[in-house]
């Protein structure tokens, strides 16, 4: 710390050893005389030995030799050895060792060396009296040795012991002594060592109180007055951070200059430089220039005083370069920002290793680099290297220490502007976790508080714009309204806190739509452009116009108000005029003016607006490199202002290049945002559309490739699951894929269209599949990566499932924040994940790892493929289906006569069907409705507009088996039963299950993974779990599952097919989830539980709670094949997201069967067990025949194909609803 210690004991000893080396004549001499004393006695004289240590303790002050401090000891340990306890000497003795030990410690630093001297020094306390007229200097003497160990070690006790050890000499020394002042100054300096770590209160109110005690006893002659004056402002200014108090800072301020004004010492630079941090710090609170020249004038006469070799040189260059560096903010002055940044370095140089101030001038040295990178134009490098010593200083800061807190600020502030320049998530991640630290490190009374909270809510604002999670959006708001009702409206950081404020209104505004939120934020950075004003003195006048500006520009467009558009348009200008031409926001701030003049050429009709803007949009994009994320902005501002030209003058060079320039926005950057690209691409797919005649198939195509590249980052795996479904409904994923096929198959890039349907359909469940994959290949060219990924992988699998809901119980409040740490640790997860994709990318030969797959890669094997799979794409402007045949031969079937609307049509009418028979969840029987005219009549149109066509294209080949055809479809008949459809009015009519085995995938990929893992791994004797739940506790009961269980567990214990069966009470969540992974085939026969919001919460009533997808999905192993979920609705999508095949069946694909059967709608409890038996019954068939199952394939679809037969004949092909829910989903 910089207060003046007075050390008593050191400088009493040595004023007690120097009378003692006069008396005795020169010291060398009389440490000759004494040893040789010693040496010829018989018995050692303890007075002798006390006396040679004490000279050996003199001469090594001056000679620095080692040996002579460790002769000392010796003899001081050898005297208190031999001397009586009752000699009063011994005290003397004990206490001339412990200083000793102490020089010992100070030497080599050997912390025993420090303990032992302390245990002395106690030792000598104890046998000293009250009455001692040296135990006040023993005490002091305790506290010095203790605040070494606490500076080494920071343990609060003997910060403790320091101070009641202090208190207690002050006690014991009467009011006029002349010891007393040194006392209490120490005592002062004591507080405010314990406040500096421990920002208690108290504690710097009672270094104020002991040290203006010291002063009204000192007489102002003496030269002790001037450093106790200095510690007086010290202690002072410390209050006014915490209270901001103007009277402290003022009455800190008076000190130091009575101070530096008494002091006659030449080594009064320490004073000096004391006062110019004072200075400095009133400037940073009231922004007085004339306060920072004061501060720079005493900080250069502290550096100009101090000798070149002197210990505290280097703080007093930290000190002073931090002055400068406030003057560059200030004036912008490039050779002040450069000359502090010299002044840190040769700081930092002339500091020994584990020297207690390098963290902070490491910390100025990180801040001044974060400048310089700003000041010339983003340099990268400058970022980095501030990153790099502001984590140094962090590293080498104990948690508890105060500055803490403010260097993690700053290096969350580095972090944050590093994000700006690179978009890269990670950093920004990074920015807001250390920063919340910060924040739980700062009490809530103190003054930096609220600039710290302030800050994170930018930051957040910053990522709700990326990531668009409403809660960081709300959270942004509510810490900006609270952060500027904290803040005085004289303070400084005013206008900083309302513009935060007002910046997150607008966000809040653009998502909500609400005025009130936009009004608030105009009022919010009117007054700070009212505090602030827009001298050119002031670095941020032109942010803070040019966001006032922005705001006045939304509400133009939402009200029309001319006022609002002029207001903004002059503040735009005035912004860009209060700029530097070097500033790095200088390109956003012409963009903003341009777009504001569009606006008002939209509104006015005045062509030479819009000139302007195209103008100003040019000369950003000329001014910018092609490699930073904003360039797709400015693209498509452009790209924007010329669309609009060319809606006024109809130059289809205006088109051409707008198309262009929309198209240069939709570029895949590693840094972009997808979402706003994706945008950019639509809009060009809008405007191809309303011109046809300057449009071609080339660049739909095109646009319709850009936009399918960024699907996967808006349904960004980073999200929860119900987020990601969410933001696949609230984009209309499945319509944009849909649409994207339909123009490749009009192209007839048939293959590409094979692509996009696989590429679009099933995000979220394909991210669930991407965290099983094998990593072999890369193991073996890269072990260190791929060991990484796979640690990843898992750790995915177990989090990518959660809700992340704010009500659970890990969610926590840091300042008011809601932070919930399961969605954080997903999140950077995530990041990391992505991170590692990049980094085995660009290894050669891996750079497709894990993408997107080609066609020619999503062919399935030719051994293991039986029959073609049906794409059924049904799109408002065409449908068709897309035959994918075993050799992969592609062809289109064009769906004449089923449109969209048509599609929608009929899945409500067959909704309507299913309604009227009450099919609702599994109960003991169904309502019949089987001549019903509304199920033949949907039937009948599924046979005619969908699948009649399709298989006359196909020209089936019967040999001895019925073909097999796997359905893939798409919008509303993900939801409709293909399987059933034919003419059932009459009775000779066709009928789609006399033709094909019908079998759905959710997509290509999950069918071709599922017959590749059976190909490589299939049970030939499957073992069975049986679950089954007939009284589920609060639900209907289900008597049939018992009937279903003790059916097939008869069957296969005939079959020789070892089963485990869990029934009823026995049937657990836990209970099923210990064995699950013990058995490749599952049989769940209990009720079902449909999650449309979030389906991996879809989940299997058990008798103790729910068995949910989500913990399936931590419990499955590899070798799960076959499941039958003999439950209601497992099959059963959200009709939102049609395309997403959010429901239990594609669920369980997701987590690792290899083939599903589930059911479309409710079932009968009556007639589980009938089909169950025949399924099983005739799938066990299959498996003992040679040949019946095909390589890559259970057998399932053949099996259930029977076995529905089966239940047709028994109960009349009419009863749809009791035959027909059942299907069968993978190979």
């Amino acid at each position: 710390m910089s207060s003046v210690l007075v050390d008593l004991l050191a400088s009493g000893s040595v004023e007690d050893r120097s009378e003692s080396s006069t008396r005795d004549g020169d010291l060398d001499t009389n440490i000759v005389f004494l040893r040789r004393t010693i040496e010829s006695a018989h018995v050692p004289n303890p007075a002798h030995l006390e006396r040679l240590g004490i000279l050996l303790a003199e001469r090594y002050d001056s000679s620095k030799d080692f040996s002579d401090i460790e002769g000392s000891i010796s003899s001081l340990s050898l005297a208190t050895d031999i001397m009586w306890d009752d000699d009063p000497s011994k005290v003397q003795c004990l206490s001339n060792l412990g200083i000793s030990l102490q020089s010992c410690f100070e030497h080599h630093g050997n912390v025993s060396v420090l303990d032992r001297a302390i245990s002395v020094k106690r030792a000598a306390l104890e046998i000293a009296p009250d009455t001692h007229p040296l135990k006040p200097i023993y005490l002091s003497s305790l506290g010095t040795s203790l605040r070494s160990r606490y500076e080494r070690l920071g343990q609060r006790e003997d910060m403790d012991t320091i101070i009641t050890s202090l208190r207690h000499a002050t006690g014991l020394v009467p009011l006029g002594h002349p010891l007393l002042p040194a006392l209490l100054n120490n005592l002062c300096c004591s507080f405010q060592m314990r406040y500096d770590v421990y920002d208690e209160l108290h504690d710097i109110e009672s270094a104020i109180s002991a040290i203006e005690q010291a002063i009204e006893l000192t007489p102002h002659s003496d030269s002790s007055l001037p450093g106790q004056l200095d510690n007086l402002g010290i202690a002072l200014r410390c209050r006014y951070k915490r209270m901001d108090d103007n009277e402290d800072i003022a009455m800190a301020i008076f000190a130091q200059c009575l101070a530096v004004e008494l002091t006659s010492d030449p080594n009064g630079h320490n004073l000096w430089s004391s006062l110019g941090t004072t200075y400095g710090i009133r400037y940073d609170r009231r922004g007085n220039i004339a306060d920072l020249e004061s501060a720079i004038s005493a900080h250069r006469h502290a550096v100009t005083c101090v000798p070149l070799m002197h210990e505290k040189r280097p703080m007093y260059l930290a000190s002073f370069s931090d002055a400068m560096c406030s003057r560059f903010r200030r004036l912008d002055t490039l050779e002040d920002l450069e000359c502090a940044i010299s002044m840190q370095r040769v700081a930092i140089e002339l500091l020994p290793d584990g020297h207690i101030h390098k963290p902070k001038v490491l910390n100025n040295l990180g801040n001044c680099l974060q400048l310089h990178s700003g000041r010339v134009g983003t340099d990268l490098d400058d970022l980095q290297g501030a990153i790099l010593v502001l984590q140094q200083s962090i590293d080498l800061t104990p948690e508890r220490h105060p500055d803490k807190r403010a260097r993690l600020h700053n290096l969350g502030i580095c972090l944050w502007n590093r994000y700006q320049c690179t978009n890269e998530l990670d950093d920004l991640e990074k920015a807001i976790s250390v920063s919340l630290h910060s924040a739980e490190l700062t009490p809530d009374n103190h003054p930096d508080k609220r600039a710290r909270l302030s800050f994170i809510g930018v930051a957040l604002n910053f990522r709700y714009e990326r990531t668009r999670d409403v809660n960081d959006l709300e959270n942004a708001v509510s810490i900006a309204r609270r952060a500027a009702e904290l803040t005085p409206d004289d303070h400084t950081e005013k206008p900083a806190m309302l513009n935060n404020l007002g910046t997150a209104l607008n966000s809040y505004y653009v998502r909500s739509k609400d005025p009130l939120h936009l009004d608030e934020g105009i009022a919010a950075l009117s007054r700070v452009v009212e505090l602030a004003g827009t001298s050119p003195d002031r670095d941020d006048s032109p942010g803070h116009l040019s966001n006032l500006a922005g705001l006045l520009l939304s509400r133009f467009q939402l009200n029309k108000q001319l006022e609002d558009i002029e207001h903004a348009v002059s503040s735009f200008r005035l912004a860009i005029t209060l700029t530097p031409v070097h500033h790095p926001n200088l390109t956003f701030r012409y963009t903003n003016l341009a777009i504001a003049l569009q606006a008002r050429f939209e509104e006015v009709g005045e062509l030479c607006d819009l000139e302007e803007a195209i103008a100003l949009h040019r000369a950003t994009i000329e001014r910018t490199p092609d490699t930073l994320p904003s360039i797709a902005g400015f693209h498509n501002h452009l790209g924007d202002a010329l669309i609009s030209r060319f809606e006024r003058k109809r130059d289809r060079r205006d088109f051409d290049e707008g198309i262009d320039r929309l198209m240069a926005a939709t570029v895949v950057r590693p840094l972009g945002s997808p979402a706003f690209s994706l945008s950019c691409a639509l809009r060009c797919l809008t405007l191809l559309s309303e011109h046809p005649e300057f449009s071609s198939s080339e660049k739909v195509l095109l646009a319709h490739t850009r936009m399918m590249e960024h699907l996967h980052h808006v349904v960004w795996l980073g999200h929860s699951v119900s987020r990601r479904f969410e933001m696949s409904a609230g984009n209309e994923v499945g319509s944009l894929v849909c649409a994207a096929v339909s123009a490749a198959i009009s192209a007839r890039a048939l293959p590409q269209a094979v692509e996009w349907l696989e590429d679009g359909r099933a995000l979220v469940w394909a991210q669930v599949l991407a965290m099983r994959t094998p990593v072999d290949e890369l193991m073996e060219h890269h072990p260190s990566l791929a060991l990484a990924l796979h640690d990843v992988l898992l750790q995915l699998q177990h989090s990518g499932h959660y809700s992340f809901d704010l009500e659970s119980d890990d969610v926590h409040k840091v300042s008011g924040i809601v932070v919930n740490p399961d969605a954080d640790s997903h999140r950077q997860l995530t990041i990391k994940y992505e991170s590692l994709l990049g980094d085995i990318r660009r290894c050669p030969g891996f750079d497709n790892f894990m993408r997107p797959k080609k066609f020619a890669d999503l062919l399935l094997a030719p051994e293991t493929a039986h029959g073609p799979v049906v794409f059924i794409n049904v799109e408002k402007t065409r449908s068709d289906a897309l035959i994918l045949f075993p050799g992969g031969t592609v062809s289109v079937v064009e769906l004449s006569s089923l449109t969209q609307g048509r599609a929608e049509k009929l899945l409500l009418l067959w909704r309507s069907c299913l309604r009227s028979s009450g099919v609702r969840e599994r109960a003991i029987a169904l309502g019949g409705y089987g001549g019903s005219n509304q199920f033949f009549h949907v039937l009948k149109l599924l046979w005619v507009r969908v699948v009649f066509p399709i298989l006359d294209a196909m020209d089936l080949i019967r040999d001895n088996r019925i073909p097999h055809v796997t359905w893939c479809p798409t919008g509303p008949l993900t939801q409709l039963p293909l399987h059933a459809a034919g003419l059932y009015n009459d009775e000779d009519g066709p009928r789609v299950y006399d033709f094909v085995v019908s079998s759905y995938t959710p997509t290509l990929s999950a069918l071709r993974r599922s017959q590749k893992a059976l190909d490589s791994r299939q049970s030939i004797h499957p073992s069975v779990l049986v679950v089954t739940q007939p009284h589920t506790p609060n639900l209907s009961p289900l008597p049939g599952t018992k009937e279903e269980g003790a059916r097939i567990e008869t069957l296969f214990s005939k079959s020789h097919i070892v089963s485990e069966a869990l029934r009823d009470q026995g049937a657990t969540v836990e209970s099923v989830r210990t064995v699950l992974d013990q058995y490749p085939w599952v049989h769940l026969a209990c009720h079902g539980s449909q999650h449309l919001s979030e389906p991996t919460k879809s989940s299997f009533a058990l008798y103790d709670g729910p068995l949910s997808l989500s913990a399936l999905m931590s419990a499955m192993s590899d070798k799960a094949e076959l499941a039958f979920l003999s439950a209601c609705q497992t099959a059963v999508g959200d009709e939102k997201i049609p395309e997403e095949s959010a429901h239990l069946a594609a669920g369980m694909l997701a987590v690792g069967f290899k083939g599903v059967v589930a059911t479309m709608w409710s079932i009968g409890d009556a007639d589980a067990p009938v089909v169950v038996e025949a399924y099983y019954k005739t799938l066990l068939e299959l498996r003992l025949a040679p040949g019946a199952v095909p390589r890559g394939s259970t057998g399932a679809a053949y099996a259930l194909h029977e076995a529905t037969k089966y239940l047709r004949e028994k109960v009349g092909e009419t009863e749809f609803v009791r035959w027909a829910p059942f299907v069968h989903f993978g190979a």
